[in-house]
């Protein structure tokens, strides 16, 4: 009767440990070394396939957990990994508090638990698994090479305390969101190399270097976000496409980027050239590198900080930016910040800049409202050519025009010179073919042999130059052969050195200051015009298209009718511009004669 007992005990053995699987085997206060024979034997290892160990485990304990072929789930929040017993992998043996070198590697584990006071994750310990997701213990300071690689994890929580994790350490899983620890001091290659499902990772603000080949593979990655802090954070370009090889649509930036110091960096950053990227944020930053975006043709949306103070060369540029506001803290742009921006239609800089960088909104061909603060000094070479712009008024301080600085804006109509100009560079304005009038400063003493400031503007008809004028380059006017009057005021004739071009001197009438008719009549150039006429003689009107006037006269005033939104521009008879605006209500102007030009009409009025 015994013996057939103990002949039913073994028939049921099978049955009994997939019961207990199914409920999980549970060992409590386990004694290092002693795993197997608190299960039974290693016979009965397979039919385990949810553990969970409280107590002291070893090497030898680690090897029977290898041998478990089903295991799918380990708990062991209450067992405490000390030394000893036999090496559970290879050569490899246990350590206290550590889970070791590929201690559970390659088991085909669903879910895992790691010990409570773990100090240390080591490489391969965890790879090639089918962990979907993991706790870091709370003590855990280091996470080695590997160490989770090749599992199915969409998410993993950190504690405070990790401040080191090794190459490929998370590669080759299913996150779509990944957030290192803020406590992470060191990036290392490969992290996050091939998570092929992952579209967002943020660097947390204790980074200072960024390997450009953390992410590898992952190639629908949409987002990254580098956090806030208070180093600048260096970007390792090794391969300066690094980034150019994922649909990033994101990016936030959220400490200033080195653009020196690194002799590895090909550019000086790494997010030129994405097309996919849409838009862009910064924290509190204080300068913005070259390049930072350059040629990125879809970013739409970028917002530049208070705290900015600089913006770097072609940072922007070819960008699908619509409008820019620059903020009052900056007070320094390099070359070509925004050029060749396709979309850009408005501009408003706020802060105190000293200069309008070379080329900084060339070619960007929509760009047609533009606002400068008055501490401009200096247009440089390029800065608005070939932009659409209508308009242009001179900053009070401006000083200086430079070459090519409107080169071929050919909607340009109207200059609105400041008292300060002193320089207009070669080619400033050639080629604006809808400039009708120019009215030159009394600041303005020369224009400099082949300058071709205003060559080839071909609607051009009025050209004043100012009493103080010294010396006239012809060919400032080359190809504009439209003029229909040259106004100039100096009492002295000024000097040229060539003949204008006889379809100017033919067609253009040349208005002179009376007391110096005798002096521009008998001049070796200037008594070429076939039409020399004083200047009290002087109009203003080239044609009268309607005869009924816009206002009133009376008491040194113009009178504005209620309702009025036309622009009124009044000359004196000296060719300044004394108002221009759209006026309210009257126009107070003094006692003399005065033109008035309107849409569609022009005025001559005595008050």
């Amino acid at each position: 009767m015994k013996k057939k007992l103990l002949l039913l005990s073994f028939a049921l053995m099978p049955f009994l440990l997939n019961a207990a699987a199914t409920e999980g085997t549970v060992i409590e206060n386990l004694s290092e070394g002693t795993l197997l024979e608190r299960v039974g034997d290693i016979e009965s290892l397979n039919g385990i396939e949810s553990l969970t160990i409280s107590g002291r485990i070893n090497g030898t304990d680690i090897l029977v957990i290898r041998n478990m072929h089903n295991l799918k789930a380990i708990n062991l929040a209450d067992a405490s990994i000390v030394e000893g017993g036999q090496p559970y992998y290879k050569s490899y043996t246990t350590k206290n508090n550590e889970l070791g070198d590929y201690m559970l590697y390659d088991l085909g584990l669903e879910q895992a638990i790691l010990p409570r006071d773990l100090t240390l994750i080591g490489q391969f310990s965890l790879s090639k698994n089918q962990l979907s997701s993991i706790e870091i213990p709370e003590k855990v300071t280091r996470i080695g090479d590997n160490a989770f690689a090749s599992n199915r994890l969409s998410a993993v929580t950190f504690p405070p305390s990790v401040t080191e994790m090794g190459y490929e350490a998370f590669s080759e899983n299913a996150f779509v969101e990944f957030a290192f620890p803020p406590s992470l001091k060191e990036l290392k290659s490969y992290i996050l190399e091939n998570n092929k499902q992952l579209l967002k990772v943020t660097i947390p603000g204790s980074i200072t270097e960024f390997p450009s080949d953390i992410c590898r593979g992952c190639t629908r990655l949409k987002q990254l976000i580098l956090v806030d802090g208070a180093e600048d954070l260096l970007i390792f370009l090794l391969n300066y496409t690094f980034f150019q090889d994922y649909p990033l649509e994101y990016i936030y930036v959220g400490r200033n980027i080195a653009d020196s110091g690194i002799s590895e960096i090909k550019y000086p950053t790494a997010f030129d050239n994405i097309l996919t990227l849409k838009k862009a944020e910064f924290g509190n930053i204080t300068r913005i590198p070259s390049f930072l975006f350059f040629n990125c043709p879809k970013l739409a949306e970028f917002n530049l900080p208070g705290t900015l103070e600089s913006i770097g060369g072609s940072a922007f540029e070819s960008s699908a930016i619509e409008k820019i506001v620059i903020p009052e803290s900056v007070t320094y742009i390099e070359y070509y910040a925004f050029e060749s921006s396709p979309n850009l239609r408005e501009v408003d800089i706020k802060g105190p800049l000293r200069a309008l960088p070379v080329g900084i909104f060339a070619d960007c061909n929509k760009l047609e409202k533009l606002t400068l603060p008055s501490t401009i000094s200096k247009i440089e070479t390029g800065s608005l050519s070939d932009t659409p712009i209508q308009e242009f008024r001179c900053p009070d301080d401006l000083v200086e025009i430079g070459d090519n600085a409107f080169y071929g804006c050919k909607n340009l109509e109207r200059i609105h010179f400041n008292d300060k100009l002193t320089h207009i560079g070669d080619r400033a304005f050639q080629n604006c073919s809808a400039l009708k009038e120019i009215y030159l400063p009394e600041s303005l003493t020369s224009l400099d042999s082949y300058s071709y400031a205003f060559s080839n503007c071909e609607s051009l008809r009025v050209l004043s130059l100012p009493a103080t004028l010294e010396k006239f380059d012809i060919f400032s006017i080359v190809g504009s052969i439209n003029i229909i009057s040259l106004i100039s005021h100096a009492v002295t004739p000024p000097t040229v050195t060539e003949d204008f071009d006889t379809r100017i001197t033919e067609n253009c009438t040349l208005y002179v200051p009376d007391e110096s008719y005798a002096l521009y009549y008998l001049h070796q150039y200037w008594g070429k015009f076939r039409k020399i006429v004083k200047l009290s003689e002087y109009t203003g009107i080239d044609t009268v298209t309607r005869d009924s006037t816009p206002f009133s006269t009376g008491n040194g005033k113009i009178i504005i009718p209620e309702g009025n939104n036309m622009r009124f521009t009044i000359f004196n008879m000296q060719g300044q511009v004394i108002y221009d605006g759209i006026p309210t209500s009257e126009i107070e102007c003094g006692n003399g004669l005065f033109i008035i030009k309107t849409p569609g009409s022009s005025h001559k009025v005595r008050l």
